[in-house]
C-alpha cells in the first residue's frame, strides 16, 4: 500500500512540474501535433517581428525575441523536441535530479536550457543563414551579389553577443571539428607560410604595439598548431581579405615559445584557439576566447557579432525628420540613411558607420516604413542615400559592386564637398545664401532650384520639400537644389520679379551664366512637369534682372 502512495505522489509531483514548465508551443503559436514546416514558418514571421532592431525602444520585444528563439531552438530539433513533450522544460525551476538536465549531461530528465540573449541571436542567424553565403554582409552577398541583403546582418543591440552556440563547447568533441582541426592527406609543413591576407606575429610586442593603442579596431586571433588542413586556412585567409578595412584578422603560431608566457597570462591551454579583441576595449582587458564550432561559417557569424550598431539608429515615418536635423553640440553631420527589407543593419553597413561616424551620422531605414520609402522615391532595396548637412541635397550611391571601400571612397568625397555645419536659425541661413554669388550657390550644373516658401513652418517647409524632390526625382543630379524664405531674403528675391500672386510655396529655376529663371505654379501638383520642361527646353524664360 506505501508503494502505490510513494508511486502516485512522484506521478503529481512529475505532473505538476510538467505544468509548470513552458508551453514552447504556445510561444510559437502551434498545435502540439504542428509539422516541423509550421513550427519554421512560425518562428520565421514572429522573429522578424519581434527582432530587437525592428523594435529599438520596446524591451517587451527583446524578450519575446529571446523566448521565440528559445522555443524554435528546442522545437526545431527533433531530439530535443521529443525530451521536451516526454519531460517539459526546466529552465523556471530546479532540476529534479539537482544537476543541469538535457544533452547529455547528469541530473535530471527535462530539459533545462540557460537560455540567453546571444542564443536567441544565434538562432534567429542560424536559421536565415542556411544555405546562404558564410560572408553574408561582408561583401560576398546572399546568393546574389547583395552584402546588404543578407541575414548574417543581425547586429543586435550595439554591443558584442556571445559567440555562437552560446559559450558551449562545440559538437563532435574536437574543438576543430572536421574541417577546422585535421590536416588533409596532401597538406605538407605549415599551411599558414603562404598566406596572403592574414596578419603574422612574431613576438607579443609586436602584438601589443598593433592592438594595444588603439582600441576602436577590431581584432580577431587565430592561434593555431601548425596541423591544420589547408582548405580551413585558405577560406580563413579569403575571409581575412573580405573583411580587409572592417576587422583585422591575425595568426599566432603556438608553438613558439616566446609566446607562452602570453598564453598563460591570459588562461590559454588549448590549441587551435581564437582570441577577439572587441571594439572600444579597456587596457589590460583580456581577448575574448571563442568557443563556438571551428568552422569558417560559424566563425564568420561570431566575427560579425563584433562589430557594434551602436553608430547605426532606426529611422521611421516617425523621427525622419529628427534624425536629418539633429546635431551635436552645434554642429550638424551630413547625413546616410541606407534603405533595406532585412531586419537589421547588415554588418558591411555597421563597419562603414563604426568608421565614418566622426563624418556622417547613419540611419537605416526598414522597407515596412511606406512613407519614408514614398517621400524619397526608393524604387528598389537596397539603396543608399546621402544628404548634406542641411538635408537640402541628395545623392543615391549608384556604384554596381556595393563593397567596403566602394562604399568609403563614395562618402570621403562626398564628405569633402558636404562639410559638416554649425546649425544656425532659418533666418541667418539666408543671409549667408545672399551673400554667395549665384554662380556658387547652382554649383557646377549651372543651374539652380530653389523652394520659396511664403513663411518658415517646418511642416509645410517638410511637405513641400518633398514635393519638389519628388517632382526632381530621378534626375536630382542636374540641378543644385535648395531653399529659401520668402520674407527674409527679399533683397535676392527681388533679381527675380514675379507680377503675379505669390502663394505659399513656389518653385524658382534660374542660370546665373546665362542671366536666365522662371517661376513654377504655385499648385505643387504641376511641379513634376515644371521640372521635365525645364530639362526639355520647353519653359518660358525671363531675364534676370
Amino acid at each position: 500500500m506505501r508503494k502505490i502512495e510513494l508511486i502516485l505522489i512522484i506521478l503529481t509531483i512529475f505532473a505538476v512540474s510538467i505544468c509548470a514548465s513552458k508551453d514552447y508551443y504556445k510561444v510559437l503559436g502551434v498545435s502540439k501535433d504542428a509539422s516541423n514546416a509550421e513550427i519554421k514558418k512560425a518562428y520565421r514571421t514572429l522573429a522578424v517581428k519581434h527582432h530587437p532592431d525592428k523594435n529599438p525602444n520596446d524591451p517587451k520585444a527583446e524578450e519575446k525575441f529571446v523566448e521565440l528563439g528559445q522555443a524554435y531552438d528546442i522545437l526545431g530539433d527533433e531530439e530535443k523536441r521529443k525530451k521536451y513533450d516526454t519531460f517539459g522544460d526546466e529552465s523556471d525551476r530546479g532540476s529534479p535530479g539537482g544537476g543541469q538536465g538535457f544533452g547529455g549531461f547528469p541530473g535530471g530528465g527535462g530539459f533545462r536550457s540557460n537560455f540567453q540573449q546571444g542564443d536567441a541571436f544565434r538562432v534567429f542567424e542560424q536559421f536565415f543563414g542556411k544555405g546562404g553565403n558564410p560572408f553574408g554582409g561582408f561583401g560576398g552577398g546572399d546568393g546574389d551579389g547583395n552584402p546588404f541583403g543578407s541575414f548574417f546582418g543581425g547586429g543586435g543591440r550595439g554591443g558584442q553577443r556571445q559567440p555562437p552556440n552560446g559559450g558551449r563547447q562545440p559538437r563532435g568533441g574536437h574543438p576543430g571539428g572536421r574541417r577546422g582541426g585535421h590536416p588533409s592527406p596532401q597538406s605538407s609543413g605549415n599551411p599558414y607560410e603562404k598566406v596572403k591576407n592574414l596578419i603574422k606575429f612574431g613576438k607579443p610586442e609586436d602584438l601589443e604595439s598593433k592592438i594595444g593603442n588603439k582600441p576602436e579596431d577590431i581584432w580577431m586571433i587565430e592561434v593555431y598548431k601548425g596541423d591544420e588542413s589547408e582548405q580551413f586556412v585558405n577560406e580563413l585567409d579569403n575571409m581575412a581579405g573580405k573583411l580587409r578595412g572592417m576587422i583585422n584578422v591575425g595568426v599566432i603560431s603556438s608553438q613558439d615559445q616566446s609566446w607562452s608566457e602570453y598564453f598563460k597570462s591570459n588562461e590559454l591551454k588549448k590549441f587551435p584557439s581564437i582570441l577577439f579583441f572587441p571594439f572600444e576595449r579597456k587596457k589590460g582587458d583580456k581577448p575574448v576566447v571563442y568557443e563556438g564550432e571551428r568552422s569558417i561559417r560559424e566563425i564568420s557569424i561570431a566575427v560579425h557579432q563584433q562589430i557594434p550598431s551602436k553608430f547605426v539608429a532606426g529611422v521611421r515615418n516617425g523621427n525622419i525628420d529628427k534624425f536629418l536635423e539633429e546635431d551635436e553640440g552645434g554642429i550638424s553631420l551630413p547625413s546616410v540613411l541606407l534603405f533595406t527589407d532585412k531586419p537589421s543593419p547588415p554588418p558591411l553597413y555597421r563597419a562603414i558607420a563604426k568608421t565614418m561616424h566622426k563624418s556622417f551620422k547613419f540611419g537605416v531605414v526598414s522597407s515596412s516604413q511606406k512613407e519614408v520609402i514614398s517621400r524619397y522615391n526608393i524604387e528598389k532595396v537596397p539603396t543608399i542615400l546621402v544628404f548634406n548637412a542641411d538635408s537640402t541635397q541628395t545623392e543615391r550611391y549608384k556604384e554596381k559592386e556595393i563593397s567596403f571601400e566602394n562604399i568609403k571612397r563614395f562618402l570621403e568625397k562626398k564628405g569633402k564637398e558636404w562639410k559638416p555645419s554649425k546649425r544656425e536659425t532659418d533666418v541667418e541661413k539666408l543671409k549667408l545664401n545672399e551673400k554667395l554669388p549665384m554662380e556658387r550657390m547652382c554649383g557646377k550644373n549651372g543651374i539652380c532650384i530653389a523652394l520659396v516658401l511664403s513663411n518658415r513652418d517646418k511642416e509645410t517647409r517638410s511637405k513641400t520639400w518633398t514635393k519638389l524632390m519628388n517632382s526632381i526625382h530621378p534626375n536630382e543630379n542636374k540641378f543644385q537644389s535648395n531653399w529659401i524664405i520668402k520674407g527674409d531674403s527679399n533683397k535676392f528675391l527681388s533679381q527675380f520679379p514675379l507680377e503675379e500672386d505669390f502663394g505659399e510655396a513656389r518653385v524658382l529655376v534660374f542660370k546665373p551664366k546665362r542671366g536666365k529663371y522662371s517661376w513654377s505654379h504655385p499648385d505643387n501638383s504641376q511641379w513634376k512637369s515644371f521640372v521635365q520642361d525645364i530639362l526639355s527646353g520647353d519653359i518660358r524664360w525671363k531675364n534676370i534682372s
